[in-house]
């Protein structure tokens, strides 16, 4: 297992950044809604308690989450260095994906914090 650090968690923040930013341009360059070109996102943020993992996975509900989605995770803005590490700890990455269901799993240590994680959707 390897395990992340939090300056490659800062790091693929800025990526994911540089991402929504792109989509942004892309989407005032193409602002006509009816273009079939225009990139849909949704941005919505998640409290991962740690009260509700089991069996090293945890479950998220929301109605835009569809079975073919693209889903970018990132630990939210201001999180602390220790839950950054924590978090880098657990090694989560999706397990399983559905219309309106998201299935997280901890790889590594589950998280003994609760988490807040910002989720883009395009």
């Amino acid at each position: 297992m390897k395990l992340i650090s939090i300056s490659q968690i800062q790091g693929l923040q800025e990526i994911i950044s540089q991402i929504q930013d792109k989509i942004e341009n892309f989407n005032n360059h193409n602002s006509d809604s009816t273009s079939p070109t225009t990139i849909q996102k949704i941005k919505f943020s998640e409290t991962l308690f740690a009260k509700n993992w089991s069996e090293q996975k945890y479950t998220i509900t929301n109605e835009n989450i569809k079975a073919d989605s693209d889903i970018f995770m990132t630990v939210h803005e201001g999180t602390s260095p220790q839950v950054y590490k924590m978090f880098s700890e657990a090694c989560i990455a999706c397990y399983e994906q559905s219309d309106n269901t998201l299935v997280l799993i901890a790889n590594g240590v589950v998280p003994e914090q609760d988490v807040i994680v910002n989720f883009l959707i395009i």
